[in-house]
């Protein structure tokens, strides 16, 4: 492009870089558009402007160990938790209480051939039960005679086959039926009884020594009876008893054969008894051990059917079967046929994740590689088989398979996801989604970029931990402490390109390990154990709670002693929470004088109170104020350093008469936020107060006598706390660097010029750079327009908020600039645009024009 060379010189001319978008880690600082940040982090878009991020809040203590998974569950009480699977264990937590418990696992089906592994899981609801995914054993949790606990899944026992006449009929009902079950080497096989002792041949071998067990019903004289059969308490295993304990029959494991003693012909013209055994591991269609760790040993799974329908679980991620996929029965998670499986392509590669789609479709993806496919495309249909008379025989399910060839492998199966309908992985590449191929049948489909600006930074992240959720329809991508954040409505198409591409944020301090959506909130899982949620703030909050002992309090000195261990957790300034009720601290020991309503103070008094403060009031003389109930202070006037006392909040002020300038005035600081303040002269009891730089707090040990209908409050020795360890999230925007038109002419700069909404407390600097140096600036907003809000939920980004903030600069002779902004404190900022007021001025030495 040919730079104008005829522009006019010392005009004043404004740029304003406005409707900011999000990060560009791809292009060059000189070829980046002016609306998205060369450099930055934590803003996200509302209302397509540019906001700093939302900070996350801890929720309740660390879990013992780093969380794998996070699962909202109702009971058929209505009662809402969550189950949570942390390192090997689950653990209920009580999202109203913010309390958790661990969960006792049962196993209930025996050996269990498999161990259970710290990982990251998935669960999946049917029926009433959630089931897990990924944790190296088949559980569920959910309501057990009456108990609500976690326990391996009981696996469902197939007939495999029916019909099986005796050795001396000509069998010709016999037919299979039922597959059998990967999870279980149990099965059933149904025998046509005979009018005398006789011998029937199973579907296959018998596991040696194991217990057998045949029951139906047999012809009794004119009626019917019960028989049954088994070797259970049989000293050899070979022998078979009837109810009554007699001999009556024998079993041979290696035949798989059955005789029975007794005539058992059977009542009816259908099959009468019913033989349940432990087929062989080498027997017809048998799991055997190896069946069992085949859907045990699976790392990750999706729901998925024919058509679409969300009724069959599938199954993948076992290194012991790197390609082959498994599926259960429709709303059976308990039954895994062994012919429910696929194998995609060679077993080189390995199947990485499973992505249903929004036509009915599921996409398979396999590691890329020169001699496989690495997208698969699966889609179900049910196929019924008749009868010689056309009768309905069975109906079953059936998967077709095709491949696109070679596209992008996701980096781990919880890196995908479908963002508003459309499907999105994230490759080593970057972030891609997946789409209809153009001018082709429409079941071929291609990954198509979806990330480009972000790819460059994305390779260097620890792919492996990356983790994706959509709440709402914004996107979150984790990995490590770090997260990228896109939204359906910003979408792009650069000129002359095919693909529509996202734009994207880019947070830091950010360390989700597992997303979960809890009711309207996105909350997530840490490494460290932590469960956290987004919060209606900016700050990132975490606490280390104490047990009982570990703080006591000094009241002769108003100050808390915490142990030699916490102690360190406590720096000056360190914010607190005390859970354990009934913590009071002085506001006042006496006052100066009482006229009329007020109360008159010192001046070092006021700094601890304002209007709507709960206290509590002792030494009454012979006022009608009562001991133990709450007052709230009224009326403050700090330059008369005086208040008023009222029966509720935001009453009038009350009678004080009879009122004696000896009262004492307590307020609760339980589960209010305070600060560490200043230590003793020995460096062990450490002060609190209300804000970080004020005074010091005095903790009473006042006793105060119970309400009516209350219990007796006793005076706290040895209290709970929650450290809170809070960071205001950090918010950085950095322009491409802009020529401002030409390069080849020299400019000034008289002005800079910010587009904001401010909130109370906030620092906003902004600034420049040139070749000449970087400058900043701190930003001050109208009075009007400093708003109190903290929660962002309240605050309303319309336009007719916006205002513009000049600064008065003098640059002279620069060639390029770039321009940015920040906010680091605890309020929430809101940037419309940043620019400046500059002139062209002569043409650089060393130009021909």
């Amino acid at each position: 492009m040919r730079a104008r060379t005829n522009l006019p010189v010392k005009e004043k001319r404004r740029v304003e870089l406005s409707e900011l978008r999000g990060m560009d880690f791809a292009s060059s600082p000189l070829l980046c558009s002016p609306q998205r940040a060369c450099v930055g982090k934590n803003w996200e878009p509302v209302d397509g402007i540019n906001r700093k991020r939302r900070g996350w809040e801890q929720m309740l203590p660390a879990l013992p160990a780093r969380i794998n998974g996070i699962f909202p569950y109702t009971r058929d009480t209505g009662e809402e938790e969550l189950i949570v699977y942390a390192g090997t264990s689950f653990y209920r937590v009580s999202t109203s209480a913010l309390t958790y418990e661990e969960i006792p696992m049962k196993n209930t089906v025996g050996v269990l051939y498999w161990t259970r592994l710290d990982r990251r899981c998935q669960a999946f609801l049917s029926g009433g039960y959630l089931y897990f995914v990924g944790c190296g054993i088949l559980f569920r949790y959910g309501k057990f005679d009456g108990v609500y606990e976690v326990r391996t899944v009981d696996p469902y026992v197939p007939t495999t086959t029916v019909g099986i006449g005796c050795e001396e009929s000509a069998d010709s009902a016999r037919e299979s039926r039922d597959p059998a079950n990967l999870l279980t080497r149990e099965r059933k096989n149904t025998l046509f009884g005979s009018e005398s002792a006789a011998k029937w041949f199973l579907d296959g071998a018998i596991a040696s020594g194991s217990s057998v067990t045949v029951n139906g019903t047999v012809r009794s004289g004119d009626g019917v009876a019960e028989v049954v059969y088994t070797n259970s308490d049989a000293s050899d295993k070979t022998k078979l008893y009837n109810a009554q304990g007699v001999l009556s029959g024998s079993l041979s494991y290696s035949e798989g054969s059955i005789s029975l003693l007794d005539p058992t012909a059977s009542p009816s013209d259908a099959p009468n008894l019913t033989v349940w055994f432990t087929a062989a591991e080498n027997s017809f269609g048998a799991a055997g051990v190896g069946g069992i760790s085949m859907i045990y040993g699976c790392a990750f799974g999706s729901l998925f059917g024919v058509g679409g329908t969300e009724d069959r679980l599938f199954l993948s991620g076992n290194p012991e079967y790197p390609n082959m996929v498994f599926f259960s029965e429709r709303q059976d998670f308990s039954y895994f046929p062994d012919q429910f499986t696929a194998t995609l392509g060679t077993d080189g590669r390995a199947v990485t994740g499973l992505l249903p789609l929004s036509d009915s479709t599921m996409a398979i993806f396999k590691e890329r590689g020169e001699a496989d496919g690495s997208v698969y495309y699966m889609k179900g249909e049910y196929r019924s088989f008749y009868t010689e008379k056309g009768d309905l025989k069975k109906t079953i399910p059936v998967f077709s398979i095709v491949t696109s060839g070679r596209g992008e492998s996701p980096v781990n199966p919880f890196s995908l996801t479908n963002l508003s309908g459309e499907a999105l992985l994230l490759s080593r590449d970057g972030v891609y989604g997946i789409e209809y191929f153009e001018n082709v049948v429409s079941d071929v489909r291609v990954t198509r970029k979806r990330g480009s600006r972000i790819a460059p930074r994305l390779s260097g992240e620890a792919l492996e931990e990356a983790v994706a959720a959509v709440h709402g329809e914004r996107l979150y991508l984790a990995m490590g402490t770090h997260c990228y954040v896109t939204e359906r409505k910003y979408r792009y198409r650069d000129e002359g390109a095919t693909d529509a591409e996202y734009e994207w944020w880019y947070w830091e301090n950010f360390p989700a390990r597992i997303f979960c959506e809890v009711g309207d909130e996105l909350w997530f899982g840490t490494e460290s154990g932590t469960l956290c949620r987004l919060s209606d703030t900016c700050v990132d909050t975490s606490f280390h709670e104490t047990k009982e002992g570990e703080i006591t309090f000094a009241y002769g000195t108003g100050a808390i002693v915490p142990s030699q261990q916490i102690a360190s957790k406590m720096p000056y300034g360190r914010a607190l929470r005390f859970l354990t009720k009934g913590i009071l601290a002085w506001v006042s020991d006496g006052c100066l004088k009482i006229e009329g309503k007020s109360i008159y103070v010192s001046d070092g008094v006021l700094d601890l109170i304002y209007d709507g403060l709960p206290v509590y009031v002792a030494t009454l003389g012979t006022s009608t104020l009562q001991e133990g109930r709450v007052y709230y202070i009224c009326n403050t006037d700090r330059a008369k350093s005086c208040f008023s006392l009222s029966s509720n909040k935001n009453g009038t002020a009350r009678s004080l008469d009879g009122l004696t300038d000896d009262v004492r005035i307590f307020t609760e600081i339980s589960e209010e936020t305070v600060y560490v303040g200043t230590m003793d002269l020995l460096g062990t009891a450490r002060h609190v107060r209300l804000t970080p730089g004020g005074p010091n707090l005095r903790l009473a040990d006042y006793f105060r006598p119970k309400e009516v209908g209350s219990e007796i409050r006793l005076i706290p020795t040895n209290p709970i706390c929650r450290i809170l360890t809070e960071s205001p999230v950090s918010a950085y925007w950095e322009s491409p660097i802009l020529e401002l038109g030409t390069n080849l002419y020299s400019k000034d700069l008289s002005a800079l010029t910010l587009s904001a909404l401010r909130h109370a407390g906030e620092t906003l600097t902004f600034g420049y750079e040139t070749e000449r140096g970087r400058h900043s600036f701190s930003a001050a907003l109208p009075d009007a327009l400093i708003l109190d809000h903290t929660d962002l939920a309240s605050v309303s980004l319309e336009r007719g908020l916006q205002e513009t903030v000049l600064k008065r600069v003098r640059e002279k002779n620069f060639h390029s600039i770039r321009f940015f902004f920040s906010s680091d404190t605890k309020a929430p900022t809101t940037v419309f645009g940043v620019g400046g007021i500059y002139k062209i001025n002569k043409m650089k030495k060393g130009v021909v024009s």
